[in-house]
């Protein structure tokens, strides 16, 4: 008798995180986050998020809604709050080209982006995904 029935195998769709005030933090830290992220196929909906957090960007199933909002700024020591400068061209190539395009650099100030122009740039609307999820 065989108990193996590849059709009563039920598959549940990734996980949907969304992220609505994330402030950031460490740098290694948050890239410990995005591959488990990443590793996991978790749909990663960005509404309000700065520093760190906009390496959600380099993620395959990452979305914008058209007012979210995401500041940009070079990673620095926490002690000396001088840029690390490994760290922020790391930081610099995760984001896509367009988004590169747009941001020039990364410097100590920040720099925001709204969903309305991320989309503009290429990154998925989360309004787009959710009526997907629907039909």
């Amino acid at each position: 008798m065989d108990f193996f029935n590849p059709q009563l195998i039920q598959h549940t769709p990734p996980a949907i995180v969304t992220i609505v005030d994330d402030s950031g933090g460490e740098f290694y830290e948050y890239m410990l986050r995005m591959n488990k992220y990443r590793t996991s196929g978790a749909q990663i909906a960005l509404i309000k998020c700065r520093s760190a957090c906009t390496m959600a960007l380099s993620l395959p199933n990452v979305c914008v809604y058209p007012h979210s909002v995401l500041k940009f700024h070079a990673a620095y020591y926490e002690d000396s709050k001088h840029i690390a400068e490994r760290e922020t061209k790391i930081l610099f190539n995760m984001y896509p080209v367009a988004v590169q395009q747009k941001l020039g650099s990364l410097e100590r100030e920040f720099k925001t982006l709204t969903g309305k122009q991320l989309i503009q740039l290429g990154i998925r609307s989360c309004s787009l995904v959710a009526k997907a999820d629907r039909s």
